[in-house]
C-alpha cells in the first residue's frame, strides 16, 4: 500500500515539474520568436531538453554550470535543436 503511495507522489511530482519546465520554455521560445528568431515546432520532450541535460551534469559534476558550460549549452546544443 505504501509502495503505491509513494510511486503515486513521485510520479505527479514528476508531472508537475515536467508541466512548469514546458510552460517555461514556451514562453523563453514565445520571447525569442516575439524578437524574429526562427523556431521550429518542438515536442515536449526537446523542450525539456535543457532541464535534463542540466540536471544529469549536476548529478554527475556535483555542480552547477560555470558561465562557459551554459554558453555551450545554448549555442552548441539548443540553437542548433530549437532552430535546425
Amino acid at each position: 500500500m505504501y509502495l503505491k503511495l509513494i510511486i503515486y507522489i513521485f510520479s505527479e511530482i514528476k508531472s508537475d515539474i515536467g508541466y512548469r519546465n514546458i510552460e517555461m520554455m514556451e514562453k523563453l521560445l514565445g520571447f525569442a520568436k516575439a524578437h524574429g528568431e526562427k523556431i521550429k515546432p518542438l515536442s515536449e520532450n526537446v523542450m525539456r531538453l535543457p532541464f535534463d541535460l542540466i540536471r544529469m551534469n549536476f548529478l554527475w559534476e556535483r555542480q552547477a554550470l560555470d558561465h562557459t558550460e551554459q554558453e555551450q549549452l545554448v549555442d552548441e546544443i539548443l540553437i542548433p535543436v530549437f532552430t535546425g
